[in-house]
């Protein structure tokens, strides 16, 4: 759909918004009843809600573009595995408004390292990382049957990776934010994250120590979302559990949105 086209359309959409709300408005008050009233609000609202739409969608075309043309990223062997993402210190996730399933775009210094994309399940979320050739990189699956989110990440095989879980206790409600503890292949604890939301989100990724591993963050309203991470201590996290938080994030959020 050529730019002109999509300007049309969502001003089209703006002035019938227009028009359905004053003509409510008219019916409505000589016979003294709501429901005209409420139909053009309705209308008006849906009106509104798809000129935003059009425009978001159309707005993310060059970008995506552009991000389609970047050269792929490295991969690595480390005590993480076998075709690890080699992550720069600072990485975008960004969505990818391409479909009705989340679908997010990795991309660092210049380079593109894959898409990570929501799969349809029975009852239960998961994604799935691929890297620019198409191959599966990661999967993360969250429980369905747990005591608070569970998410576990696993290779294409399904060995694996490691996990992030939610920590609930009676002091849950009382301390403002959320927190997970972060798994490594072995089940053993290597990290915590907290997660600070009230219309911007910031997740901060410690060490056992305390020492910040990563931080994540999204603005606040946004029409698709833009996760930035920043990766102090590459040697704590697997990147793979990195990518997937954000990426649930969204998912999660989404979900709910529908």
């Amino acid at each position: 759909m050529a730019a002109w086209n999509k300007n049309k359309i969502a001003i089209l959409l703006l002035l019938a918004a227009l028009i359905f709300t004053k003509s409510g408005r008219l019916e409505a008050q000589p016979s003294k009843q709501g429901s005209a009233g409420r139909a053009g609000c309705s209308l008006a609202i849906l009106a509104v809600v798809g000129a935003i739409s059009i425009y978001g969608y159309y707005s993310q075309l060059p970008l995506q573009q552009q991000q389609q043309s970047l050269p792929p990223g490295q991969t690595v062997t480390n005590q993480f595995g076998t075709g690890v993402p080699d992550l720069p210190s600072n990485v975008q996730v960004n969505e990818n408004v391409t479909g009705f399933l989340t679908n997010l775009r990795v991309i660092g210094d210049g380079h593109f390292y894959g898409n990570i994309k929501n799969e349809l399940r029975f009852a239960t979320t998961s994604l799935e990382f691929k890297d620019p050739f198409d191959q599966v990189v990661a999967k993360a699956e969250m429980q369905i049957w747990s005591w608070g989110t569970k998410i576990d990440v696993t290779d294409k095989n399904g060995a694996p990776i490691g996990a992030f879980h939610e920590e609930l206790g009676w002091w849950s409600a009382f301390k403002g934010y959320s927190s997970y503890k972060i798994f490594d292949s072995a089940g053993v604890e290597v990290a915590h994250s907290e997660k600070h939301q009230l219309f911007e989100t910031e997740i901060l990724i410690t060490d056992m120590s305390g020492k910040p591993v990563a931080k994540l963050y999204r603005p606040a309203f946004q029409i698709v979302d833009t996760w930035q991470l920043d990766i102090y201590q590459k040697e704590v996290v697997d990147p793979r559990i990195m990518l997937m938080i954000p990426a649930f994030k969204t998912t999660i959020d989404k979900s709910k949105s529908d």
